[in-house]
Parts: C-alpha cells; sequence; structure tokens
C-alpha cells in the first residue's frame, strides 16, 4: 500500500512550512507528497524545496479544481490524499483515513477541521462555515469537503475527474454528488482531524464566505441572477442574524454586513 499526498496552494508562505512537516510526521508515512503551485507569487515554493519535496508549478492561476486535476495525473500512486496549505494534519491523520476506506470499501474518505480560533471573525468563519460534519462517522454524507480527504483515483478519473469551471470551491461537492451517483461510497471520519489556520478579519471573512457561497447559487453574470442573488443574500444575512442573537450576539457586528457586502461584489461580477 502506498499513497500520494498533495497539496493545492497559492500564496501560502505562513502555513506551508507546518503542513509540510505534519506530512512527514505522519504514523502511515505517505510515499509521495507533491505541491501543486498555482503559480504563486510569495516564498511558498522557496520554503517547500526545503522540505524536498515534490513541486509541481502552473504557469498561470488556474483554480482549485484544475490543481487537484494536476495532482490526480502526475501522482505515481492510485490511493490520493489532498489537505490545504493552510492546514496541519494530525498525526493519525493519514492511518484512520485508510483504515476506514479499507474497512468500509470506500472511494472517497474525509476527515474533520478544527478552526483556530483567535478573533470573533474566526468564531464567526467556525459557525457560519464549518467545514465538518460532526463527531459521527457519516455513510455518504452530502459532500466530502476538500479541505482534506483520501481518495481512489482510479474511481475519480472514472467519472472524468474535477469540474474546473470550479476555480475557487464547490469542485468538492460536485465530484462527491457525481461518485454518489455513480453509486461509489463516500465516507465522512471524524477521527481523522487536520488544524485549519486560519486568521480572518470582517472584510476577509466576508470575502471568504461570498466564495464559499458563490457557486451554490445562480452566478451573478446577468440582471436576472444578480436580482436573485439579491434576495438570497438578505435571507442568508437576516437567518445568520437571528440565530447568532440568541446565541452570540457579538457575531451580529458581521451578520448585518453581509448583505450590503455581498451584493455589492454580486452587482460587480461579470
Amino acid at each position: 500500500m502506498k499513497i500520494t499526498v498533495y497539496i493545492p496552494c497559492y500564496n501560502s508562505e505562513k502555513t506551508i512550512f507546518q503542513c509540510i512537516k505534519s506530512l512527514k510526521d505522519q504514523s502511515l508515512k505517505p510515499d509521495e507528497i507533491i505541491l501543486i503551485n498555482d503559480s504563486s507569487t510569495d516564498k511558498t515554493v522557496e520554503i517547500a524545496k526545503k522540505l524536498k519535496i515534490k513541486i509541481c508549478n502552473h504557469k498561470t492561476n488556474k483554480g482549485i479544481a484544475a490543481a487537484r486535476n494536476t495532482a490526480l495525473k502526475i501522482s505515481k500512486n492510485n490511493l490520493v490524499a489532498g489537505i490545504d496549505s493552510d492546514s496541519v494534519a494530525d498525526k493519525d491523520w493519514l492511518k484512520l483515513l485508510y483504515k476506514t476506506m479499507k474497512e468500509e470499501k470506500a472511494v472517497l474518505v474525509g476527515g474533520n477541521v478544527d478552526e483556530t480560533i483567535k478573533t470573533f471573525a474566526d468564531k464567526w468563519r467556525s459557525i457560519h462555515m464549518n467545514q465538518g460534519w460532526g463527531d459521527k462517522k457519516i455513510i455518504n454524507p452530502n459532500y466530502i469537503a476538500g479541505n482534506n480527504f483520501l481518495c481512489s483515483k482510479k474511481e475519480l478519473l472514472n467519472i472524468g475527474g474535477y469540474d474546473e469551471t470550479f476555480k475557487t470551491n464547490y469542485e468538492d461537492v460536485d465530484i462527491s454528488q457525481r461518485l454518489k451517483y455513480n453509486n461509489d461510497k463516500i465516507i465522512y471520519e471524524p477521527k481523522a482531524k487536520v488544524q485549519h489556520f486560519v486568521e480572518d478579519n470582517t472584510k476577509t471573512v466576508l470575502d471568504r464566505h461570498w466564495r464559499y457561497m458563490f457557486w451554490d447559487y445562480p452566478v451573478p453574470n446577468n440582471a436576472r441572477n444578480k436580482i436573485n442573488k439579491f434576495f438570497i443574500n438578505a435571507y442568508t444575512g437576516i437567518t445568520f442574524w437571528w440565530n447568532d442573537s440568541l446565541s452570540d450576539a457579538e457575531l451580529i457586528f458581521i451578520d448585518l454586513r453581509l448583505f450590503w457586502h455581498h451584493t455589492w461584489k454580486d452587482f460587480k461580477f461579470k
């Protein structure tokens, strides 16, 4: 059994060292570690080179789905794991993913995410952009998040790989749903964990959320879709405000800005 682990990456100089080191320190050692550099402009590649891993450079920024397809194409093993460049894996992360995949005969297994919380924007992200499904194992959840997982390359390529239309997110939802449609088994394994090291402020977390929900709804590329997104943004902001007013009032500061922020970005989108 040999496993390739890849890291899709764009401008992650602050976290890439810890991410790669956590992969080298796994109790189940990966046979191959690949950095898919999506045309970074910072010191990400310079740092990664010091850790002596395989690096594949995109000449232009192609987006997350294209980075994942590149990893599938160049990985030398059929078992391929992915982890975000701003995450650090627990020591037994890969071991637990592999154990679950083998026992459950699954095609795709995803782990849980612990958010690092330093600001109230981080707390807002952990509540409204949660990337896990809780503390219980789930067979065939709605989707497996792309932040950390183990997959069978053969099965993903069998359904055509990732849809490169999705440049910022939603590629994980799309591939999960297509696997389930193909009657392939996917599993959420909460014991396999990574720590997400991101420090947000109000602007960055709202930008992140706008990208997060962008492909879930009509793309605002025409007048009709912009109007639809207007009402979706209003509903989302009101729902968040109501829920947070009952549980954590300090988060309302961000909730009240969501509608205006998202609607303005939708309006500018062409």
